[in-house]
Formats: C-alpha cells, structure tokens, sequence
C-alpha cells in the first residue's frame, strides 16, 4: 500500500520559504499551536493528490468555498509540492505547481508523476496515471483517509443523505453509489415519459392533420361538384386537358377581339399548371382592358362629363345672372333709382349742415346768457325782487329765478337742434350705403354677364363649333349628351358580348383552380395517410419500446447494484462491528451503553440506510454528548477505514485535531485505539492538544517521527523541528 515518506513545499497556503519534511515511522506526529502550519502540511499531501477538486463548492467541505492555495504574503503565486509516495521498494514522485506565466491573467497549474522505471509524465497524462495509480476518488480521500472534522461529523450529525454517502465511501461502496446516482440523475422514467409524449404528440398531430385533410378534401369535393366537375375531372390529366382547352379559347378570344395573342403556351405538366391559371388571369385582365369598344366608351364617358360639367356651369351662372337681375330690380324700385338717390343724398347733405349750424348757434346763446347771469350774480345781484321778464311772474330772488327759466327755455332748443342734427346724419349714412349696395349688385350682374360669354366659349370650344349671338348653349349640349348616351348604349351591348366571351373563360378557369386544389388536397391527405407506414416512424415505434426495455434493465440494474452494495455493507459491517462497537467503548466507557450496533438497511431505491442503536435497538445519538459523538465518529472512521476498500492503494489516514470534545479518558482510550490501529496502516496526526501529545508521546507504542511546528511568519512560513 502506497504511503508518504518525504514532503517538500513552498509557497502553499501557510508555507513561504521551502520546508522538506520526511516521514520516516508508521506513526508521525505534527505538533504545534494553531496557525503554526500544521493544518497546511495535511492540506499540502491532500491537494499534491487531488489538485483543484480539494477546494471550492464541489469538495463538499464548507471552509473550502473561497480557500485559497497560494500564500498570499508572496508578491505573486509560486507554489511548488513534492510528494514522495512508497509501496514496499517501489517509489513515486508527485509534483503539482502553480505559477504566473508570461502573457497569463491567472495563476497556471502544472503536474508531473515520476515513475520507478525513471520517466516522468506531465499534464493530463500525469493527472490519468495518477487516477489509476490511487483508485481513490476525492470524496473517498476524505472519507476513508483524511479525518477532516468536517466530514466526519457528517457521519452522525449532518443530513441522513449525506451521512449515508459518506458511509458507503468509507466501505468501498463509491462507484456502486455514483451508479446509482447517475442512474437517479438521469431520471430516466421522466425521459421515457417525455419520449412517449413527444411520440404521441406526433401521432396526434398526425391524425388531426389527416382529419383536417379529410375535412378540406369534402369541402372540395362540394366547391367542385357545384361548378360542374364531375370525378374524372379530378385528375391529373383531366386537368392538363381542361387547360390545353383554356389556352385554345384565349387564342380564339384575343384573335375575335382583335388584341395581341397570349405569349405562354399550354402546360404540358402537372407542375405547370398552377402558373398557367396564374398568367391566364392576367391575360383576361389584359384582353379586357383591350377591347376596342372598351376604349370607345372611356372616351364617350370623358366627353359626356365634359359636357354635363360644362352645362353644370352653365345653368349655375344663369340662376345667378337671374338672381342678381332681381335684386338689382327691387332695389332700384325701393330706393327710386341712382339719380333720385343721388339728388336726395345732396339735399340731406345740406340740410344736416343747416341742422348743425343751428345747434351751435343756441350753445353760444345758452353759454352767452349763462357768463350773463354769472356777471350779475358777482356782482352782489342776488336778493332782487322784481317781475320776471321771461314768464311775467314777481320773483323775490329775481337772479336765481332768471337761472332756473333759463335753463328750462334753453334746455329744450339745443336737445331740438341736436336731434334734428343726428336724424339728418343717419339718413345720410343710409343713402351713402344704399348707393354702395347699388353699385356692388351693377359689378356683379357685369361679371356674372363675363363669365357668361365665358362659358359660352367653353361650349363653343367643346362642341368644336361656332355659336353666334342667339344660339343657346344648353339646348346645343342637351342635344350633343343626347347622342353620346345613345352611342354608349350600342357599346355596352358590344363591349357586354365581348366580356360575357371572358367570363366564360373565367369560370374555366375557376373550374380548373377548383380542380387543382382537390388534387392537391387528396395529394396531401395520402402523404399523411402513408407516415405511418414510412420506414421513420416505424423507427420510431420501435426506438419508443426500446427504451422502455433499455429503462428497464437500467432499473433491474440498479436494484441489483443495490442489493449488491447492501449485502456487500452488511458483510463489511458485519466484519468491522467488533472494531466499532469495542473502539466506541473503548472511548467513551459510556455507563449507560453496553454495546453498538451499526446496522444497515435498504430505502425505497434501494440505497443504504445507516443506524446507530443499542442492544435494544433504540437509535443512540440522542444520548451522546459531543464528546461521545465524536468518539462514535472516530470508533466508526477507523473501524470502517481498516475493513473498507474506499481508501483505495494508499495505506495510511491523517487526522486532524481528533481530540475535539475528548476528555482525558477519551483521550488515552483513543492512543490505545490507534496503537491496534497501526498494526494495519500509518497514521499522521496533527494537534495542538499537548495532553494527546503527552499521551501519544508515551504510550503509542510503534516508533514515532516527531515534527514541531513554531513561529510561523508570513515571509518564511513555520520553523519545524524534528523531535
């Protein structure tokens, strides 16, 4: 069995400076404080094995998410382990190296294996060679040879799936376990179910398209039965016949309407028919747009709007000459012509001028006297008594009298004035807007009386002859509409004898479209029919049961490598028990645990199921302290490690602090453990405990190799000393 018997490391984790440790008994202890390199020198062998499945999420092991494997002190990464490894005379030398390279972002990983024949491998070659050479996975490395405390505890403490994984490992049962996973993970009666859904989609969707066929093929049957196809119209030569019929009618009807003959020629294949009834369309498009009394009608229709706009316009202006005639007539009876209006607007004019002078000559008169009697009445004239001369009446304030029926007489004689000015003026402004009406309405009638003459020269224009001074317009181009309405009913029979030709050859052609799509349809519908009997899908029927039957022995399989890995556990169980349950009490001489028993069952899958329990069969984790836990772990690890086959070629465990939650008693009853143990394999062990230290100084009895580890520091790593 292959065991370590040199270590050389730098620049990995805790070590900077080169150290090179030799490993020269069956039992080597590394002593020293923590952070001291103790940890690191386990992690050194652990990774020189594994590489880069040591660290990360996959390694199982929580610490190891975000670890890191070059010193970090250095200024960048040189990291160099070489492990010397020994089965008997025959030797191996492991390198595993991580550095910057030139042109590189991240650090690069190298490995070489030195053989006993003296060569040397590298890269991939190393990493296979070294595979076959351990028969040892990762997982069973830390499950059957490194006593990480994490894993261990997964043995009693963590998940019932997780500690059954790790106690298969330790029983060599790995590649039976992976099996059965891989055959879980597959989930193979969910691929089977998805084949088949898949397969009976297709099925599916199969028929219904072929019912869908089926359906449009009636619809068909009827479109063509109701255009007079009988059942041997629906073939293939029966439609390249109707189209060779087809063609000949478009020459005969592009000759009888005197238009170009159609360029294509008749089909002569299947294939072709689709493109005839295509371009056919468009030669019945164009022979209709060729008819010559076509042509004839678009432009009697032209003329015939000319003329109905040009009497339109005609007959517009007239109703306008008229209306304006009329209102020019009303107004000039009313108002009495422009000359009276004109003679009436002076005399106003004059009037209003009389009318305004008047109005200031009795403002002066009115201000005149009022400056008077102002005067009078500054003067001191203002308790008089006297007769009035303006109302004959005696007054015995004669001023203030005199103002009163002053104001009353005067008043009056200015409002008469102003009104009479204001009444002149609004007749004046009235005549003036009588007189602008009169002239706008003359303007318009002349204009109208232009546009007139206009369009009568339009109509002169039209007609292509000369009106002289009393032709009518309208009774010219009411005649003229007249015999353009007779000519364009003598070409809608010709030009309706000419498309009713067309419309024949139209529902030709429907009838030979319908034709064609019956075809095509029933082509359709025995392209479904015939899948089924395609060589594919009756490969595909048969692919669909093989698997059932492949899923199957896939099952029987995996039951049979579960019962394999179950009788096989139980042996091996069988075989350790005695180690396990006299390494349990040996360490823990619990008083209320006479004996251990590790059973193993089988789940619903088949997989093992671990329990622990007493020799009445009731589950004993409830009852343990930490301490016991432990002890049952360490009982269980060592036990399985020396009966099991996970551990592959390597010969010897390392553990890792293994007195955690030990007490003394613990303790000694453990070197003794280990002292039963080391007549099979070697052990390395690493703690800081100086009791166990004491203990396994003095009472392991093979020879010990001693390494101290002390005053580490982050440029040069640990200082260790032999002894």
């Amino acid at each position: 069995m292959l065991k370590p018997v040199r270590l050389k490391v730098s620049g990995f984790r805790g070590f900077a400076a080169e150290q090179d440790l030799r490993f020269s008994a069956p039992i080597v202890l590394l002593l020293g404080e923590n952070h001291q390199g103790k940890s690191s020198t386990l992690n050194a062998i652990e990774w020189c094995l594994y590489g880069d499945e040591c660290y990360g999420g996959s390694s199982g092991i929580r610490e190891r998410i975000n670890w890191e494997i070059p010193n970090r002190h250095l200024s960048e990464p040189d990291v160099l382990v070489e492990l010397h490894v020994q089965e008997g005379e025959t030797a191996f030398v492991l390198r595993r190296s991580l550095r910057m390279l030139a042109r590189k972002t991240k650090p690069q990983q190298d490995v070489a294996l030195g053989l006993p024949d003296g060569r040397t491998l590298t890269g991939n070659d190393a990493e296979q060679a070294l595979r076959r050479l351990l028969r040892t996975s990762f997982r069973d490395f830390t499950t059957t040879v490194y006593q990480h405390q994490e894993v261990i505890r997964a043995l009693l403490t963590d998940e019932p799936k997780r500690r059954n994984d790790a106690l298969d490992r330790l029983l060599g049962l790995a590649a039976h376990r992976n099996l059965v996973a891989a055959i879980d993970d597959a989930r193979l009666r969910t691929v089977q179910k998805q084949v088949v859904l898949a397969y009976n989609g297709f099925r599916n969707e199969a028929q219904a398209a072929l019912n869908a066929r089926r359906g449009d093929l009636l619809d068909r049957q009827r479109e063509a039965a109701q255009k007079g196809l009988t059942p041997q119209d629906l073939t293939r030569a029966a439609v390249l016949a109707r189209a060779a019929e087809v063609h000949a009618k478009l020459v005969e009807c592009a000759r009888a309407i005197g238009a170009r003959a159609p360029a294509h020629s008749r089909p002569t294949s299947w294939e072709d028919v689709a493109g005839f009834i295509k371009w056919a369309r468009a030669d019945l498009r164009r022979l209709s747009a060729e008819i010559p009394e076509a042509k004839r009608q678009a432009h009697l229709l032209s003329r015939r709007g000319q003329l109905q706009r040009l009497q339109a316009d005609y007959e517009s202006l007239q109703k306008r000459r008229e209306d304006t005639a009329k209102a020019l007539s009303v107004l000039t009876a009313g108002s009495g012509g422009v000359d009276a209006l004109t003679a009436t607007l002076r005399q106003v004019q004059h009037d209003t001028e009389q009318a305004r002078l008047t109005a200031r000559q009795a403002s002066a008169r009115r201000s005149l006297v009022r400056e008077a009697l102002a005067v009078l009445e500054a003067a001191g004239a203002r308790d008089g008594v006297g007769a009035c001369p303006l109302c004959g009446n005696r007054a015995e304030n004669l001023l203030a009298h005199l103002k009163d029926e002053y104001e009353r007489a005067t008043a009056g004689d200015v409002r008469q004035a102003e009104d009479a000015r204001k009444t002149l003026e609004a007749r004046s402004e009235h005549l003036r807007e009588t007189l602008a009406e009169h002239e706008r309405r003359t303007k318009a009638a002349a204009a109208t009386e232009a546009q007139l003459g206009k369009a009568k020269a339009d109509v002169a224009a039209a007609l292509e002859r000369p009106l002289d001074l009393f032709a009518d317009p309208l009774a010219l181009v009411n005649r003229d509409l007249e015999t353009i309405d007779e000519t364009l009913a003598r070409t809608q029979e010709a030009i309706q004898a000419r498309r009713h030709l067309l419309d024949r050859l139209e529902d030709d052609l429907e009838r030979l479209e319908s034709a064609v799509h019956f075809i095509v349809v029933e082509e359709k519908r025995r392209s479904v029919e015939q899948i089924r009997d395609t060589l594919e899908f009756r490969r595909l029927e048969t692919l669909r049961d093989d698997l059932a039957r492949w899923i199957s022995d896939v099952e029987s399989v995996k039951l049979a490598v579960g019962r394999d890995a179950n009788e096989y556990a139980r042996r091996k169980i069988e075989e350790a028990q005695e180690r396990i349950d006299g390494g349990f009490r040996l360490l823990t001489n619990h008083p209320a645990i006479t004996g251990l028993r590790l059973q193993v069952t089988a789940d619903a899958a088949g997989k093992n199921l671990y329990l622990f329990s007493g020799p009445d069969g009731r589950d004993l984790v409830p009852i343990l302290s930490q301490g016991d836990m432990n002890a049952l772990a360490l009982a269980i690890f060592l036990g399985l490690s020396r009966s099991g086959e996970g551990a592959g070629r390597l010969g010897f465990v390392m553990l890792d602090d293994p007195s955690q939650s030990l007490g003394s008693a613990h303790k000694r009853q453990m070197v003794e453990l280990l002292n039963d143990f080391l007549k099979e394999k070697m052990v390395i062990v690493s703690t800081m405990d100086r009791e166990l230290e004491d203990m396994l100084r003095r009472l392991i009895v093979p020879v010990k190799h001693v390494l101290r580890f002390s005053e580490w520091s982050p440029t040069r790593g640990p200082q260790i000393e032999v002894g």
